[in-house]
């Protein structure tokens, strides 16, 4: 059994994983983004890598045991928690209902449907102004190609300097950094779900060479994309649906 203990900031979210007995911390982690969206993202890649069962969500009160703001914060994201994981736990029970292979690729396909349009919703809703919110769906769109600021500005009819002013505002950091996460991001699914090469991948995402690929991906991770793949490469999912129908 492994508990995470998440204290939740905003600016600064930090989770603690314990060791097996559940008793001793093992692993830490300070995720900085102000972003509900990347928050439980970082919170679900801990979850799955350390086999996370339990979450225990720090509660803060004020000095005299009464709710402030603060704790209003944490009973909202708790809300958030349960909703993102809950529904995990819903679609595996759906799973563990198949009988077939063709029912398990349609429980899989409704369930990338269901988070492709909720991260879409949670992207919209997290932006308060309608010019961060265009600046994120432009860099979901051209993920695979170079981005500067100065393209991206110019796609919205503002100028680079406001950008990126009013993007770091309501994010909590700027926007090439924004920029290299989503990249990584992208990344580590091409790591994880297809055969491409470290080279090809470099190419894909546009990055000038694959030590610069290599250079980013470890300082957003932490490892190289060939010790990524080696840990979390996935090949057991490989199924013809026209077959499975």
């Amino acid at each position: 059994m492994r508990i995470m203990a998440i204290d939740y900031g905003d600016a600064h979210t930090g989770a603690a994983v314990s060791d097996l007995t559940g008793l001793l911390a093992g692993y830490t982690q300070v995720i900085h983004s102000r972003r509900r969206e990347e928050i439980l993202a970082g919170l679900g890649r801990i979850i799955q890598e350390y086999g996370v069962t339990e979450l225990v969500l720090g509660y803060p009160k004020n000095m005299d045991g009464t709710l402030g703001p603060r704790a209003e914060k944490a009973e909202a994201f708790a809300r958030d928690l349960e909703e993102a994981f809950g529904l995990s736990d819903e679609y595996i029970r759906r799973m563990d209902c198949c009988t077939n292979m063709a029912e398990i690729v349609y429980v899989h396909d409704q369930m990338a449907l269901d988070f492709v349009c909720r991260m879409r919703h949670l992207r919209k809703n997290i932006a308060s102004s309608k010019q961060v919110a265009q600046a994120i769906d432009y860099i979901y769109v051209h993920i695979m190609d170079r981005i500067t600021v100065n393209e991206l500005a110019e796609s919205i009819g503002i100028s680079p300097t406001h950008l990126s002013r009013i993007f770091k505002q309501e994010t909590g950091i700027s926007v090439s950094e924004y920029i290299r996460q989503r990249k990584i991001d992208m990344a580590k699914n091409l790591l994880r779900f297809s055969n491409y090469d470290f080279v090809e991948i470099a190419v894909m995402l546009s990055y000038s060479s694959q030590s610069h690929f290599i250079q980013h991906f470890r300082s957003q991770t932490g490892m190289t994309p060939k010790a990524y793949r080696k840990q979390n490469y996935l090949n057991n999912w490989n199924v013809n649906r026209e077959d499975a129908t």
